[in-house]
């Protein structure tokens, strides 16, 4: 049987008020204008006044001027005098307050309705606002740079005769081989960051989180193993196929690669979220779900570099007389994304152990920005008339830059699992500070689409290589650990 509240509240309200000293006020004034002749009734030689007798009625001005409400005091206990104007003067002329005891209406931080399997539960508590702080270490993993051809891709397969030949990163001919490299020699890239949160929860659970993040640069090397047997077109270690504009034909150039060949791969990533969390609209007894409302920040920003030289030295190990050609290529693409995001919040557990995540998809204006510069991007061999090419004696420099704006999807995912760890380690729990700090222990998914990368991005155009748009996707996979303050 269900007993309705409003008999409890009223119930609670007779209770409140028994055994509370009432507030009462001077007798009223005959007229609320006149405080000279304020007796209502007449002294009975005790002190005591009596009721009026109903011709000791009103003076014509309006009546008994009774007070209708009790007034706020300032502490003075003052009466008011005559010809004191306000008659509340020495009661210090506040606004008067309805209700000078306790309300018979119920005021908590927090009420609200929910249904729970089909029954309409109340709820009410009284909890102050908490805050939130956390510090968190990052274990990150970048997206590596994909599988990009270095050369132009309609003509890395040629061999140094002029043929075609197969690719599987090496092109074979009976001079000899003709390396061909591509940036899929990269694996992701392992980085360390932080990251710090702060905001509060309100007592029906809504509230406020500012998070900030940094992902600390990382570098990654690759190069083919060291040969000491010089000669570009018997042995090279490595090739760029150039796109080669001679006499209004496209033809292939090759820069070959015979000293030192590497590829250079960075990272580096910030981030920021502002979320707002509403009341659970989905609850049952460990479980609740709720919306959420925020702007994300994030400024992505990678280099790809390739290096490399060769001899002077020709075929059959003869010495060409031609200078040493050395060919520096750098491609850097930044992205700053910022836009709104909205996602739903879901916890699992209690207070000892929780479980909860978060999924956010976020629409970002992607102001992005590239930069191609470098050195003697040219070939010092022509495959289709065999002929070996002298580099010019000085160095042949290029720059390149390019921005734009448009706009790029976001995913954001994450799981977290939530409880007092450090309660329980021997020395950390005799630490006040530490020993109120949950641990957390999560995961998280970041997915960019629609963004420039500096491996994909490069033409790769005879003595001024330029930069096209080739937009692809990026990824960052987070490991982290946190210890989390409510207070």
């Amino acid at each position: 049987m269900r007993i309705s509240r409003w008999p409890v509240l009223l119930c609670g309200w007779m209770l409140a008020v028994v055994g509370q000293t009432a507030n009462a006020f001077d007798p009223a004034y005959e007229n609320a204008f006149s405080p000279s002749n304020y007796a209502v009734g007449e002294e009975d030689g005790a002190g005591l006044f009596e009721a009026p007798s109903d011709d000791e009625g009103t003076d014509g001005t309006g009546g008994w001027a009774f007070q209708p409400v009790q007034y706020l005091e300032d502490g003075s206990a003052g009466m008011p005098m005559d010809g004191g104007g306000d008659p509340y003067y020495m009661q210090g002329g506040y606004p008067p307050n309805a209700w000078p005891g306790v309300s018979p209406y119920s005021q908590h931080n927090m009420e609200g309705v929910y249904n729970d399997g089909g029954i309409w539960r109340y709820e009410a508590n009284d909890d102050e606002r908490k805050h939130v702080f956390s510090t968190e270490f990052l274990i990150v993993w970048g997206l590596r740079p994909g599988s990009h051809v270095i050369g132009d891709s309609a003509y890395s397969s040629l061999a140094p005769s002029g043929g075609a030949g197969t690719t599987t990163g090496t092109t074979t001919t009976s001079g000899g081989s003709f390396r061909t490299y591509n940036s899929s020699q990269f694996s992701n890239l392992k980085h360390y960051g932080v990251k710090l949160r702060y905001g509060w929860e309100n007592p029906d659970e809504s509230g406020m989180i500012l998070s900030g993040f940094w992902v600390a640069p990382n570098e990654a090397v690759k190069a083919p193993p060291a040969q000491f047997n010089r000669g570009f077109t018997t042995a090279p270690l490595a090739s760029i196929a150039y796109r080669s504009n001679i006499f209004g034909q496209s033809i292939p150039n090759f820069g070959l690669f015979d000293e030192t060949f590497s590829q250079t791969y960075d990272q580096e990533v910030w981030g920021a979220d502002l979320d707002a969390y509403a009341a659970p609209f989905f609850r049952r007894q460990s479980f609740k779900v709720a919306a959420t409302l925020g702007v994300k920040y994030l400024r992505i920003g990678e280099t790809y570099s390739i290096r490399g030289s060769g001899s002077s030295t020709g075929p059959s190990q003869t010495f060409t007389g031609f200078p040493e050609l050395n060919t520096e290529i750098n491609a850097s693409a930044t992205s700053n994304l910022v836009g709104p995001q909205i996602g739903v919040r879901y916890d699992l557990g209690g207070e000892r152990f929780k479980i909860w995540g978060q999924t956010k998809i976020a629409v970002a204006a992607n102001m992005d920005s590239t930069s191609l510069f470098g050195r003697n991007a040219f070939g010092n061999y022509m495959p289709t008339e065999s002929l070996i090419i002298s580099p010019p004696s000085s160095n042949i420099t290029f720059n390149k830059k390019q921005s734009g704006a448009h706009i790029s999807p976001i995913f954001d995912q994450s799981i977290y699992g939530e409880f007092p760890l450090f309660s329980v380690l021997p020395l950390l729990n005799r630490l006040s500070f530490i020993n109120r700090a949950n641990f957390r222990v999560g995961y998280n998914l970041l997915i960019v689409n629609d963004m420039q990368r500096p491996a994909s991005m490069i033409r790769y155009t005879e003595y001024d290589p330029g930069i096209r748009m080739n937009r692809t996707w990026f990824t960052l996979s987070t490991v982290n650990f946190s210890a989390d303050w409510r207070f």
